[in-house]
């Protein structure tokens, strides 16, 4: 039986080393910009020759204009009213989204 290991593989292990892209960002295949940060990311890079499908999602202007109203660690529930629909969807904006304002 193989050993039980406690260490947890965060977010942050896995994806610190990709760069910041704005909206519509990115290529399908792609040189790493940065060296690896963490052990799982060097680990990850082994025998890899390239990053793949690191693109940003291409959002439209009043997508955009939403997420600069929401406040760090913020969610939609702190859009105005008029910004709220039922189609729109918003993750909780955490420090990466920051860097739009």
């Amino acid at each position: 039986m193989p050993a039980i290991i406690d260490k947890k593989t965060t977010v942050w292990d896995s994806i610190s080393d990709l760069a910041y892209l704005n909206s519509g960002e990115g290529e399908q295949i792609s040189k790493y910009r940065i060296s690896p940060n963490t052990e799982y990311q060097r680990i990850m890079r082994e025998n890899s020759k390239a990053l793949y499908n690191h693109q940003a999602t291409r959002h439209s202007d009043i997508a955009i204009q939403r997420m600069k109203m929401i406040p760090v660690n913020g969610s939609r529930a702190d859009l105005p009213q008029e910004h709220l629909t039922k189609s729109i969807f918003l993750v909780e904006r955490g420090q990466e989204l920051t860097k739009m304002n």
